[in-house]
């Protein structure tokens, strides 16, 4: 919300490739999808936070693997999302779950979230993932 109320342009709701209605669209897709993504990632969120997963306090491996820790989650999470996205694209998949992700030509702070919630599902797994 403070997106939209500080920085977006609002001259880009003029634009031809609005949808109508679609700010509201969005608002209402995402408050839709987000309580079906979270009911997906709780249990996987549970078992990070009850120590199934390999996330520590603090560094006790040293500040070296650290570091390196920080530059493979980025380019694990990337690789992850790419391939999760080209998946979406299959000419099988992408009408039922990934359409609506490119409903949104010009697409305003509320699209962020605005996405069927086994896209979002999908493409925040890596992130989850990589914690294991």
């Amino acid at each position: 919300g403070l997106n939209w109320i500080f920085f977006f342009d609002k001259a880009y709701l003029s634009d031809p490739k609005i949808l109508p209605n679609q700010v509201r669209r969005e608002i209402t897709t995402t408050l839709s999808s987000i309580p079906f993504m979270t009911l997906l990632t709780a249990p996987v969120f549970l078992m990070e936070v009850r120590g199934y997963s390999k996330l520590t306090d603090g560094m006790p491996n040293g500040l070296g693997f650290e570091i390196f820790t920080i530059f493979s989650f980025l380019m694990f999470t990337d690789m992850c999302i790419y391939w999760i996205h080209r998946f979406l694209h299959h000419p099988v998949v992408y009408p039922h779950i990934h359409k609506t992700h490119h409903l949104w030509k010009v697409p305003t702070p509320w699209a962020s979230h605005a996405f069927h919630p086994l896209d979002g599902f999908l493409q925040s797994t890596p992130y989850h993932i990589y914690a294991f």
